[in-house]
């Protein structure tokens, strides 16, 4: 806790913020120095405001998919030519995020989110307007533009805001904007092409017009930075040991905000200066930046799991109304309803249940945070995705739609679970000054992994096989490589925290000489 004259602060954070820290957030002032700014945009708020801005970015993604028949009839288009419209998106991705990246300790985060924003808007407008196949290629590659500015800071924010024992369903919550977004895209394109008889182009011009507002309003979100400190280099004892003292609930590193002469020098050890914890906040280049967070191979093989996930999630995503129409007969307004309420139904529950499990086990047990923290998440990941397989099997191998809809939705329950811990193992196996950059290259791991490549794959095999539905088993197969990689980062990440627990009292014991003098 900070005391500032006579009043009693709220502080939030620390180095950064992790677990309701909010170390970014400029709501640490006092109660009579706080604007109207700081009151309308409370964490609450906030949190309210992302997850909005998610669910329209992932709306995009299921209005295009939904949009594929359309669009390959509009511009003669083979399915690999169709799948492509749901990939290039990657390609303004990684020209935008070493931009952004390099920039985010250095710029304010709002800035750099409106200006992503405003590109994703301008690239939505320009997909409406295009009149060729090479044109709506290159407005979505610069969807990719917007996506790199937001995919990294905004997982970090919602880190820093949400409560500490609440940490992974917040997580989770904000990421379950990616199913419900997508549903609604679904559910949106049918309902204005179809029921509205208005062109597809509608459909880009109309998320556009609702992106505008959040691209605007996101500059006065009191954000002001990211973990504005380095921390201890990593694969030293000390850095080993770092994360492990912010682990568990009640333990002397983990970061709670508190209110002066409450519990006096509860975070004494959590708030000590940067100097005693080696840290250093000298600017380093992007590339080094980088290549610490490539050498952590906990992070790592999480990232590779989540590209094969990604990769599976992402090819149903795009392909799942074409296998309706193609395989059951469906027309586009079922298949879209069908697959857009299982979606949302699976988001919202899986999510928020799978998030609401680790964090009950979590704060019973070792705590949500460091690499005993990412130990218990990957643990979880491996138990739920067990399940998705056979249930995914099941259901591309029947013929009965029910059955066939039954056992899709609960291996999308099970993969929507894994939604908050993953994420909340990628945020907590890096040191706090990355995790911006964490965050931004996981997706960009994701995305190449993932969902870059899947729809237009998926889409060659298609025509290779001429089967929809041994392409959709075999995509159900790929998704044994998610718990594979996951099931080796639960491995490293156990092993790396008792190496930490060995070191944490030498490190403790150095540290409080160090403030003593």
């Amino acid at each position: 806790a900070e005391y500032m004259g006579n009043s009693q602060v709220l502080v939030m954070g620390g180095l950064g913020g992790s677990g309701g820290g909010g170390g970014g957030l400029a709501y640490a002032n006092a109660k009579g120095e706080r604007t109207c700014q700081h009151i309308v945009f409370n964490r609450y708020v906030t949190f309210v405001f992302v997850c909005m801005i998610n669910l329209i970015t992932y709306y995009d993604r299921g209005a295009i998919a939904a949009l594929l028949l359309t669009l390959q009839d509009e511009f003669h288009l083979s399915t690999t030519e169709g799948g492509l419209l749901g990939s290039v998106f990657m390609l303004g991705f990684m020209i935008a995020s070493p931009i952004f990246a390099q920039f985010i300790h250095s710029v304010r985060p709002t800035y750099l989110l409106s200006i992503g924003l405003a590109g994703w808007t301008g690239a939505a407008l320009f997909s409406g307007f295009s009149h060729s196949y090479a044109q709506l290629l290159v407005a979505r590659s610069l969807i990719g533009v917007g996506e790199a500015s937001f995919c990294g800071i905004s997982p970090t924010m919602v880190d820093d805001i949400a409560p500490p024992k609440q940490r992974t369903i917040w997580l989770a919550i904000f990421f379950a904007a990616i199913p419900v977004g997508a549903a609604c895209g679904f559910l949106g394109a049918g309902l204005i092409t179809k029921h509205a008889h208005l062109s597809w182009r509608w459909v880009f011009f109309t998320e556009a017009i609702g992106m505008a507002p959040f691209m605007l309003g996101i500059l006065f979100v009191p954000y002001l930075r990211t973990s504005a400190v380095k921390e201890l280099a990593v694969g030293s004892e000390a850095a080993e040991a770092q994360p492990l003292l912010r682990s568990g609930p009640g333990s002397i590193q983990e970061r709670t905000p508190l209110v002066l002469g409450e519990t006096p020098g509860a975070v004494s050890d959590a708030s000590a200066e940067p100097a005693a914890n080696g840290a250093s906040s000298e600017p380093s280049s992007f590339c080094a930046d980088v290549a610490v967070v490539f050498s952590n191979t906990v992070w790592l093989t999480t990232c590779v799991g989540y590209g094969a996930y990604t990769f599976v999630l992402g090819g149903l995503s795009f392909w799942a109304p074409t296998y309706l129409q193609k395989q059951m007969g469906m027309t586009l307004d079922e298949a879209t309803f069908y697959i857009g309420a299982i979606t949302v139904f699976c988001g919202l529950v899986g999510t928020f249940a799978g998030g609401a499990l680790v964090d009950t086990i979590a704060g019973r047990t070792v705590g949500s945070k460091g690499l005993v923290g990412s130990a218990l998440q990957l643990k979880w990941c491996v138990l739920y995705s067990m399940f998705v397989t056979p249930l995914g099997l099941v259901a591309f191998g029947s013929s009965n739609k029910w059955v066939f809809f039954g056992c899709l939705a609960g291996a999308q329950l099970f993969m929507f679970a894994v939604t908050g811990p993953v994420n909340a193992a990628l945020l907590s196996c890096v040191p706090e000054y990355y995790r911006t950059l964490s965050m931004a290259m996981s997706i960009f791991v994701l995305h190449s992994l993932g969902d870059m490549p899947s729809p237009v794959v998926i889409g060659a095999v298609i025509h290779w096989t001429g089967s929809y539905r041994r392409t959709m088993l075999m995509l159900m197969l790929w998704f044994i490589l998610a718990i594979v990689f996951w099931s080796l980062a639960w491995l490293l990440a156990r092993t790396r925290a008792a190496r930490a627990a060995k070191a944490a009292p030498t490190v403790l014991a150095v540290k409080r000489i160090e403030q003593s003098q």
